[in-house]
């Protein structure tokens, strides 16, 4: 059996940090030892990121040493159509969760659109969460709200290829398929520079921040990327192709499996 071990258990200290309650850190614990079990029982376990192979190490429940690098794969839907799309917005996209830092985000676009901020750039939300608007983002025209449902393939990708940049700057992250999939669509990001990896680069396919409630800094780092969209766009497909792309990885997952 091959296990894809999307995220091993991070020290319990950083989901505190990112907001998480006793009861979901409890939750965590549970779900961690049920996990453990499936590493061992496991033949190959994969591994997508250095900081993931990090926690792994440290690990103690993590008992199989078959384990190795392979960062996340996908197929590539970009389309010749969605390099069409006009990109308008600065995006949330996917789940809102505490480690996510959906709230700093809320907070900033509220912000943005009550001090006219970022003229010429607007906002978007979209998620199968389930939120509170607040009453001066229900009532701008600048924000688009896509909220409590499941989304398409085909709105997910349309999101991500009309979006200037996405929403990464989360309170904490192991590795982001949100992060891979706007590179999927030459989409840049917001992070924070605590979590930048081997697949981020300030000023080249990401702008990093250092904290994600200052709203001043978050705006400066929107503006750098949409004032050189096009160099940031060209680097995020590169990144795109070198790191996540499934082709690139044919040959070491065959040697992984078969030695």
């Amino acid at each position: 059996m091959v296990y894809i071990f999307h995220e091993p258990l991070a020290p319990m200290k950083v989901y505190r940090e990112a907001g998480f309650s006793k009861k979901y850190l409890a939750k965590l614990w549970v779900i961690d030892h049920i996990s453990a079990l499936t590493v061992k029982w496991s033949d190959y376990v994969l591994i997508p990121s250095e900081k993931a192979m990090k926690y792994y190490e440290e690990n103690s429940l993590y008992t199989n040493k078959n384990y190795h690098y392979l960062p996340l794969m996908y197929s590539d839907e970009r389309e010749e159509r969605h390099t069409f799309i006009p990109r308008m917005y600065f995006s949330y996209i996917g789940t809102v969760a505490a480690d996510h830092s959906f709230q700093e985000y809320l907070e900033f676009v509220e912000w943005a659109v009550t001090n006219n901020k970022l003229e010429g750039i607007r906002f978007m939300i979209s998620t199968k969460s389930e939120f509170e608007i607040p009453e001066i983002i229900k009532n701008s025209n600048r924000v688009s709200i896509h909220k409590g449902i499941p989304m398409t393939d085909e709105e997910i990708n349309t999101y991500y290829s009309s979006s200037i940049a996405v929403w990464n700057a989360y309170a904490r992250t192991t590795q982001s398929g949100v992060l891979a999939k706007s590179f999927m669509f030459a989409t840049p990001a917001v992070v924070m520079r605590a979590n930048l990896n081997e697949f981020t680069h300030d000023g080249v396919n990401v702008v990093a921040i250092e904290d994600n409630s200052d709203k001043e800094q978050i705006a400066a780092a929107i503006q750098k990327i949409y004032e050189d969209q096009e160099s940031f766009s060209t680097e995020c497909r590169r990144e795109f192709e070198k790191s996540f792309y499934y082709r690139v990885y044919n040959e070491l997952f065959k040697k992984i499996i078969y030695g």
